[in-house]
């Protein structure tokens, strides 16, 4: 009894000083906090008690704030806080036969101060500011276990999180800095310096300083981050930054670095773009980036990147271009590659029913090893160009396209070439069906490397698609893809004008499962053929139905996919409803892994081939006012190797609300229930339920109480929680009491029997 006074009678001085203190004349100028707490859990089983745990925390906390105005807020303002604040941490603690405990107190001065001096109308403002108002943080630890999030997810471990505390995080964390910017309009000056002021430059500094320190936790911090910011308008738009950033490790020194930026353009304050009109048609905006960071971390030590870039606009008479030049130089250790890329994009429309595009394009890369004297330099040559002819009164828009392309590099040397042609209905207009039809064909030609591995291959696509809208609510839609490539299939000989990306990726595959090292010759081919179907009813139903097959074919494999899907969506002011339904069928499906979300089991990955596979998934939510909600989900993944996955959720929520001048809820009550089963090689299925209960007597008094119940088979482990609550809040005072108690069946061969764990606590906090 003594040793639990000594913890009590603390607190209780603590909050007669709080009360107190809140009835003088500072209690206007002051705010503070007091929170009590005490816990107490303990876990047995058939063979004796396992794990016990008394704990107790205090936290006081006061601050003293003043604030002001700067001749009536005509200068500024200012705001100042000075407080202090005390934890305590005491916790028993016994696990089986050993015994142990943590007492552990802190204490720390709070403060904060912030300036703003803002003459007005002088174009200049200042604003400072330092602070450390990091409260105290218990940190929760493992030493009894610790439980999940999710109250429906099985837990191998304890039954009720204990709650218990290992420590107190309370270091200090001081933020401070300045702002300072000249040049800008503030307020309205009338005076005789009115023209002199007005010409003063802009200028923007800005400085930042974060210092955390903090020795007595679990992982020790000692470090400070540093900003700063140095902005000045030299003329009309050309602006200048400095910019620093510093972080210093006091523990670890290889977690230091610092990165130094210097930029000069059209970039403004707001690192926002501003463009230059040189003309009423022409625009141009540049900037360079001058940028040095040092890592620790980085073992090639220091990089240095300069970055060049120049955007150009022309607009004249149904004649559009632009361009963006950029340079780039970077460089670190031994190694300094170098970038130039010089796009240059044009849009002519030369009547209504025609306009051209083009692009040309160049690109060069240099790498070189100043130590080993390795160097790799690639340059490229693209260009394309483009016609849009709009036929039939603009019904139809037929587009050729043709692109050359060009690669001189250390590996190699490569051409490609391109035509297209496409005729589709026009877009903006309304018409009962869209077609669309496009003939495409590609060359490449050259090496992947300075030794004799060749590409040679063409490749010719054909694509197509048809949609008719037979009522305003139903349309349907037919598409087709062919893809032939003859010649040395695998790899492309220039960077633009690339194979199809299906096709590509099957052959890659191949290659790396045939150790090929790089070639595979013949003839590749993909082909893809498919239907859908949109339905709206004249409610909110939305149906969309698609079947696809595809086909992939070189002369070492084949595969193929047939898919069928459906999707149903429905909204309304109470139901939101979603349904999808996907069936494949192939001999090229790989292995599917099936896995828990209601246990901690590992998913488990199939050992034969699939050839079909099943999904859905739906989910219904249902809300037709404000007392009552119902949501529910259900999933189901089958396949032909016996492997499946099931899954059923639902969630329930009802409020009562009583009517008494003001409407005031009553209670509430909420279920939820989960069930799953899945397969694998083993038989596992998981059933979840949680109820809860609120009870609102008065406006600021709560009861509540809640069940839990799970099982698992085929260890047919059952366990069940039972909790219960009660709680009353004030404006400045609030006092909180829980209780569970848990139970879990002993697994089929387990000798220490059923476990029981419960576990209680109090709360209670004040606030001036």
């Amino acid at each position: 009894m003594p040793t639990f006074l000594n913890k009590i009678l603390p607190a209780i001085f603590a909050l007669f000083l709080v009360c107190v203190l809140a009835s003088t004349a500072w209690s206007r100028a002051l705010t503070g906090a007091a929170e009590l707490s005490y816990l107490n859990y303990s876990a047995k089983n058939d063979v004796g008690k396992l794990s016990d745990a008394a704990q107790w925390t205090q936290s006081y906390s006061v601050l003293y704030t003043k604030s002001g105005l700067f001749r009536n807020g005509r200068l500024g303002f200012y705001d100042v806080k000075l407080g202090y604040e005390w934890s305590l941490l005491d916790v028993d603690l016994t696990l089986g036969t050993s015994k142990g405990s943590i007492n552990e107190d802190t204490n720390k001065l709070l403060y904060s101060g912030e300036l703003l001096f803002a003459p007005g109308g002088l174009p200049f403002k200042l604003y400072a500011f330092s602070y450390d108002l990091a409260h105290a943080d218990f940190r929760q630890g493992s030493l009894l276990g610790r439980r999940g999030a999710d109250p429906l997810k099985l837990s191998s471990g304890v039954i009720i999180d204990p709650g218990v505390f290992v420590g107190i995080d309370n270091g200090t964390h001081v933020s401070s800095g300045f702002t300072f910017e000249a040049g800008i309009k503030n307020g309205s000056y009338r005076g005789q310096y009115r023209d002199v002021l007005s010409r003063f430059p802009k200028l923007l500094i800005s400085y930042s300083d974060d210092y955390v320190l903090d020795k007595e936790r679990l992982e020790p911090v000692d470090y400070r981050l540093r900003d700063l910011a140095f902005i000045s308008l030299n003329k009309k738009d050309n602006w200048f930054h400095y910019k620093v950033t510093s972080f210093t490790d006091n523990i670890d020194s290889s977690n230091d670095y610092s990165i130094t930026q210097f930029i000069l353009g059209t970039i403004d304050h707001t690192q926002k773009r501003q463009w230059i009109n040189l003309t009423n048609w022409i625009r141009l905006s540049v900037d360079a980036n001058y940028i040095v960071t040092d890592d620790n971390h980085d073992l090639r030590g220091q990089a240095e990147e300069f970055d060049l870039n120049l955007f150009t606009l022309l607009r004249r008479d149904g004649f559009v271009s632009s361009s963006y030049v950029n340079f780039n130089r970077f460089s670190q250790g031994d190694r300094i590659s170098r970038a130039l890329s010089l796009p240059f994009w044009v849009t002519y429309e030369r009547t209504r029913n025609q306009r051209w595009r083009g692009i040309l394009q160049y690109d060069a890369e240099a790498t070189e090893d100043t130590e080993t004297g390795d160097q790799w330099e690639s340059k490229d040559y693209y260009t394309r160009l483009q016609l849009e002819t709009f036929l039939s009164d603009r019904r139809w828009v037929l587009t050729p396209s043709a692109a050359l392309e060009s690669v001189e590099a250390t590996r190699g040397n490569g051409q490609g070439a391109e035509i297209t042609l496409s005729l589709a209905t026009n877009a903006r207009l309304r018409q009962k069906a869209s077609w669309f039809g496009r003939y495409s064909a590609k060359v490449n030609e050259g090496s992947l490397d300075a030794s004799d591995s060749d590409v040679n291959w063409l490749e010719q696509e054909f694509d197509g698609s048809v949609t008719k809208q037979f009522t305003p609510r139903l349309s349907a839609g037919l598409h087709a893809n062919v893809v032939l490539r003859n010649g040395d299939l695998y790899g492309n000989a220039v960077y633009h004008i690339t194979g199809n990306s299906q096709l590509s990726q099957f052959i890659t595959d191949q290659v790396i499962q045939l150790e090929s090292g790089g070639s595979q010759d013949g003839t590749g081919a993909y082909a893809s053929v498919g239907a859908t179907a949109d339905h709206f009813s004249t409610g909110r139903l939305k149906n969309r139905a698609s079947v696809y097959l595809e086909y992939w074919n070189v002369e070492t494999a084949s595969k193929y996919e047939l898919t069928a899907e459906h999707r149903l969506d429905y909204n309304s002011r109470s139901i939101t409803a979603s349904m999808v339904n996907r069936l494949v069928h192939g001999d090229g499906l790989g292995r599917s892994t099936v896995s828990s979300q209601l246990s901690q089991g590992a998913g488990v990955v199939a050992a034969e081939q699939l050839e079909y596979k099943f999904e859905h998934t739906s989910s219904l939510h249902y809300e037709p006012n404000r007392a009552f909600k119902n949501k529910s989900f259900f999933s189901l993944f089958l396949t032909d190797i016996a492997e499946r996955s099931f899954r059923v959720s639902n969630v329930a929520a009802y409020s009562f609300y009583k009517v008494n001048g003001l409407v005031r809820k009553v209670s509430d009550f909420s279920a939820e229930v989960a069930y799953e089963n899945y397969t694998g090689g083993n038989v596992e299925s998981v059933f979840s339920l949680l109820t809860q209960a609120r009870y609102y007597p008065i406006y600021n008094v709560t009861l509540g109480a809640s069940v839990r119940y799970q099982y698992a088979s085929p260890a047919n482990r059952a366990e069940i929680t039972y909790g219960l609550m009660a709680s009353r809040t004030f404006p400045k005072f609030a006092i909180s009491l829980r209780y569970e108690l848990g139970f879990r069946d002993a697994e089929q061969g387990d000798p220490n029997g059923t476990l029981e764990e419960q576990r209680w606590s109090v709360n209670v906090s004040k606030k001036l």
